[in-house]
């Protein structure tokens, strides 16, 4: 009985609802915490006035250092000025999806996973679509490292951590997807808008954490991470910069540049990397990449001797350089370069005032007692709290992707299993497994299993898959089958015979990290090793319905799975995080109701990446001389995708209507054709009904795509994201969303880089899929003119 179940759905929604309320730790007193450099200062030391501006304080600062303590403040290893108070301080933290790595001050070789909230993998919750879920996911992890860094828990004090990633999901191959929004820069843009307002909080004056906003730019390949990239001023405006403009509009007070090179110039040396400052209106610090500055990139770019690499990258507006104390930011080397006259102390003065300033607006100098309260956060009650879990169970659900329901064994749907006839249940595949310790690329990361992913914290209470479908009352079998990569078949007779006498069959395959993170990339997106086989074996011989639980951080060929008839569902569940194994258990059973999200990269079929198409190539527009035929969504005109941008299948059934304006045309006034400021002004608002008719409860996705006249031809784009909202409904209810469209959605990019709004006929509709022929209710065409 697809009904059985929901006092939990009320419970787990109650708890959601809580959560969104408050996110909240206790406070420790102020006495018991550490001292800070500005405690019962002398009176003489001027930038211990907190009554003063900011700037005023900064200047003071650096006017009473020496050179040769300046010098050893510009790497991410900044050492203590002791006769001043100030510690040493490491700027290099980690917390892309939770408060994860932190950095020891006093040893740059130690690093130490932190115990807290492990969220799932970012490509996991931009497949949400939820802001509000975005901003809550941010102020907890914002209030686990805040906490930390107060007490110098794991001899942390440092409060700037490297995150969000808000690179393009290019190329599905790259090891790092996971870490990002994916492939949409509209997603990404709002992604990191509401990430960093709940990192950095809302304080006019001080910093929760300090975000920084990685990698700038066009950075989307490990191996080797030192590219070139060629890249056209086009694909920069509309795809590449993008995210990076709404992270500095959104105030986030740090950039790192890349270790790549970009049309022939090291990117922490790069003009472009001017324009962060220039054209973004960014007012915060950047750091290098580890190792990035005098890589291989800077020597292809020709800039050879130290003097020159600390030179050409303080003048692009890098300020201080990640390499722990190495490097030519070195104070060895700085402080000679410097005292000769050939690295000017200007630029070093500049640069450690954009440092100084995130440093005073995160409080590290001024005494607890006038902060914000979370300067005396208690890590032992802020961090793991109840809304914080229940924060990365809604995380989890609401970024599982259903990619097919139905169509075996004469059913219309399968999914959600039944929980009435299900009473014992098969759990086969190298991903049902506990915690292990996996070589994640350059490090060795403690990872939950193809439930955490890179970059993870140490989980405090984690729910393995066999653990959660153990907990909702079933008996539950257990048979590996075979392993993520390998060819040894001997475990397939073993999965075979469980699911023989099973009630139900659920099979948990695909990556984990010895497939893609930091430093592994992929050669195919085909599923690796056996797993094929694995499933079409246990799939034929399975007693009952059989569902596939595909774990990855990045598309994954799964048209045979899909086509296989004995398969009665497939859903896609990232790396879930801490709660993966409840809620891979809740999303089977419906007992949640229905929350799956949509995908928010495209799932490609392997001949994609096999006909030729390289990973270095960062053209996103169709080039058949490089046989590239578009990537992403916006640009892909190849053979039919598996699965698009945007896609996703529900439980329920959920109508939606595009309610058709009164407007049949819209007049957009611009100062000029190509002012990429003119884009904010609301031209045209437009409204859609979905409405959730059963069987479950629960929540949907609603997106609208602009499709614009030409598109698909000369460089402009098919369509492209321009508004989304993810609205909750009982059954029989219906939800009203509203979205309010400017300049900005009805402009192209031109061949220059430069933007301007393109009049002509547009199409807006719900339909995520280009290739779909539209229908009057999901679609609605208008004229756009242009008046300057």
């Amino acid at each position: 009985n697809v009904m059985e179940g929901w006092g939990r759905v009320a419970c787990a929604m109650l708890i959601f609802l809580l959560a969104c309320v408050e996110i909240s730790g206790g406070s420790l007193p102020t006495n018991s915490l550490p001292a800070r450099p500005c405690d019962n200062a002398p009176a003489a030391w001027r930038w211990c006035d907190s009554a003063a501006p900011l700037d005023t304080r900064v200047d003071a600062l650096i006017e009473s250092l020496t050179l040769e303590e300046k010098a050893g403040l510009l790497t991410n290893a900044a050492k203590a000025v002791a006769r001043l108070h100030i510690p040493s301080y490491d700027w290099w933290n980690e917390a892309v999806h939770g408060f994860a790595r932190v950095s020891d001050p006093d040893d740059a070789s130690k690093a130490t996973h932190v115990n807290a909230t492990s969220f799932p993998v970012s490509v996991g919750v931009a497949s949400s679509f939820n802001r509000t879920l975005w901003k809550q996911i941010g102020e907890v992890v914002g209030m686990e490292a805040r906490a930390a860094a107060n007490t110098r828990l794991y001899n942390v004090s440092a409060q700037t951590f490297w995150t969000p990633n808000i690179n393009i999901a290019r190329d599905s191959r790259w090891g790092r997807n996971q870490e990002t929004a994916g492939e949409d820069p509209h997603t990404t843009s709002e992604y990191v808008t509401a990430l960093v307002a709940g990192l950095q909080g809302e304080d006019d004056r001080y910093l929760q954490i300090s975000a920084c906003a990685k990698h700038f730019a066009v950075h989307s390949w490990n191996t080797p991470s030192t590219y070139t990239a060629n890249v056209t001023q086009q694909d920069l405006a509309d795809t590449y910069l993008p995210a990076f403009e709404a992270a500095a509009r959104a105030n986030i007070s740090g950039f790192m540049c890349s270790y790549n090179g970009v049309n022939g110039q090291a990117m922490c040396a790069s003009d472009l990397l001017k324009r962060v400052r220039a054209d973004f209106g960014f007012d915060g610090y950047i750091t290098s990449d580890c190792g990035a500055v005098g890589n291989a990139a800077y020597t292809a770019a020709g800039i050879i001797s130290n003097t020159a690499q600390v030179m050409r990258s303080l003048e692009a507006g890098l300020d201080t350089d990640c390499s722990s104390g190495g490097g030519v930011f070195n104070q060895s080397i700085l402080v000679p370069l410097i005292q000769s006259g050939n690295v000017s102390i200007q630029l070093v003065d500049t640069a450690l005032a954009r440092l100084f300033k995130v440093q005073f607006r995160l409080g590290v100098f001024d005494p607890v007692a006038i902060q914000p309260a979370w300067a005396r956060l208690d890590p032992a009650t802020a961090t793991n709290t109840p809304a914080a879990r229940a924060a990365v169970l809604a995380a989890a659900e609401q970024g599982f992707v259903l990619l097919k329901n139905g169509g075996a064994r004469g059913k219309t749907y399968a999914l959600p299993l039944d929980r009435g006839r299900v009473h014992s249940i098969a759990l086969v595949g190298p991903n049902v497994h506990n915690v292990v310790t996996h070589d994640c690329g350059t490090r060795t990361e403690p990872s939950y299993l193809g439930c955490e992913g890179c970059y993870c914290s140490n989980a405090i209470d984690p729910v393995s898959p066999i653990d959660g479908f153990s907990n909702v009352g079933l008996e539950v079998m257990v048979a590996q089958g075979c392993s993520i990569a390998g060819n040894e078949s001997g475990g397939i007779a073993e999965a075979v015979a469980a699911a023989q006498v099973a009630d139900a069959t659920v099979l948990i395959v695909g990556l984990d990290v010895t497939q893609e993170c930091e430093g592994v990339d992929r050669t195919t997106i085909r599923m690796p090793g056996i797993q094929t086989e694995l499933i079409r074996a246990v799939a034929a011989e399975s007693n009952g319905p059989v569902v596939v639980l595909v774990m990855s951080g990045s598309a994954v060929d799964t048209t045979a799975i899909e086509a296989n008839p004995n398969v009665d569902a497939v859903v896609w569940v990232g790396y879930p995080g801490e709660r993966g194994g409840e809620a891979l258990a809740n999303a089977v059973f419906g007992l949640s109701g229905d929350q799956f999200g949509k995908l928010s990269f495209s799932m490609y079929k392997a001949a994609y990446y096999e006909a030729g198409l390289s990973p270095l190539d960062f053209g996103m527009r169709p080039n058949p001389a490089t046989h590239n035929p578009g990537r992403t969504y916006r640009f892909y005109s190849g053979p039919e995708m598996l699965h698009p941008f945007g896609s996703g299948l529900k439980i329920s059934a959920w109508d939606a209507e595009l309610i058709r304006p009164s407007e049949s045309a819209v007049v957009v006034n611009v100062a000029s054709p190509v002012d990429p400021h003119d884009g904010d002004v609301v031209v045209l608002t437009v409204e859609a009904v979905v409405e959730n008719q059963g069987p479950l409860e629960g929540s949907e996705v609603v997106m609208l795509f602009a499709r614009p006249p030409g598109g698909g031809a000369g460089g402009v784009q098919i369509h492209s994201l321009v508004g989304f909202e993810r609205v909750s409904a009982a059954v029989g209810e219906a939800a009203r969303v509203q979205f309010q469209l400017c300049a900005k959605h009805f402009r192209v990019a031109g061949t220059d880089g430069g933007w301007s709004v393109r009049p002509g006929a547009w199409t807006l509709t719900l339909e995520p899929d280009a290739r779909m022929t539209l229908t009057d209710a999901a679609s609605y065409s208008l004229t756009v003119t242009v008046s300057h």
